[in-house]
């Protein structure tokens, strides 16, 4: 099925499923990586599939979020530890 990806219910019990901004950013990189089996090309950037392109700055912006009507932002060195541990998992 072109454009349907499954996530496995075993994620409910993964560390992941504790760990907002982790959670967070992996669902966030999931849902917008590129999923054609041959990739694609960004510019003069080669993107393999389940590959996703985008600066730490611009993820900070993606994935701002309201806590008690404030707007939240996850700072860069938070989301690069969190990308690293995901890439590390």
């Amino acid at each position: 099925m072109s454009g349907v990806f499954q996530i496995d219910r075993a994620i409910f019990k993964h560390g992941i499923w504790n760990n907002v901004a982790e959670f967070r950013v992996f669902f966030y990189i999931l849902g917008n990586a590129i999923w054609k089996e041959e990739g694609v090309k960004i510019g003069n950037v080669y993107v393999g599939r389940g590959q996703y392109l985008r600066s730490y700055r611009n993820l900070r912006e993606d994935l701002m979020y309201m806590e008690n009507n404030t707007i939240k932002y996850y700072g860069i060195a938070t989301i690069k530890r969190t990308i690293d541990k995901l890439v590390e998992d």
